[in-house]
């Protein structure tokens, strides 16, 4: 008896979006539905990335670093106090507001002088203590300078699950339906089956190095 041939996985490739190549793959659904759950996905991330998107001025996040935002999204909110707990649960090796010392390291690169010691421990102990506060009641308050304050760490895969959650529901399929989100290696999987991950060489220093 022949075995069944495998359904059909159809992949939509988007660039650049979130700063990343997105690919969105549909095993077991039809080029119209699989279509569907590609916009659905995309649109999902491109609403997310325009609140998140840090080197776009006109952003939620950089318009509320400028104190110009009266009512933060709840998406904003959502992603603040989470940054805040992986700053507790990580004692203090994640921080959102790292990029004090972003900012100080590429001046140093432009001056071609590494910065001194002191004002390195200087600098780490003035992002310590956050510089904003989510209350039990959702409220986002500011407590102190949030122009460095970032979450590229991870929204990217946040806003990957969020697009994730997106597609199946937008398109209306059941769940029979596998549908994988990779955001340059920022990957979800939803769906009754199994996906394959391939990993790249991390000792070869080519892009698109074959899977080992």
């Amino acid at each position: 008896m022949a075995s069944e041939t495998p359904p059909p996985v159809r992949r939509h490739r988007h660039h650049p979006l979130v700063g990343t190549t997105v690919e969105v793959a549909v095993r077991g659904a039809s080029a119209e539905v699989a279509a569907a759950i590609d916009r659905a996905v995309v649109d999902e991330m491109v609403r997310l990335e325009a609140v998140f998107n840090v080197f776009d001025p006109a952003s939620e996040l950089s318009r509320w670093k400028r104190d110009e935002v009266a009512e933060p999204s709840v998406e904003l909110v959502e992603v603040c106090g989470l940054a805040l707990d992986w700053q507790r649960r990580s004692g203090g090796r994640f921080n959102p507001t790292a990029g004090v010392l972003t900012r100080r390291w590429k001046q140093a690169e432009a001056e071609g002088r590494v910065p001194a010691d002191d004002e390195l421990a200087e600098l780490a102990a003035s992002v310590a203590e956050p510089r904003y506060i989510v209350d039990d009641d959702g409220t986002l308050r500011r407590t102190g300078d949030c122009s460095d304050v970032q979450f590229n760490a991870f929204v990217k895969g946040w806003i990957v699950d969020r697009a994730l959650a997106a597609g199946p529901a937008g398109a209306a399929i059941s769940g029979a339906v596998d549908l994988c989100v990779s955001a340059g290696g920022d990957l979800a999987h939803t769906g009754p089956g199994s996906w394959p991950v391939a990993i790249e060489n991390p000792l070869r220093p080519y892009d698109n190095e074959p899977p080992l």
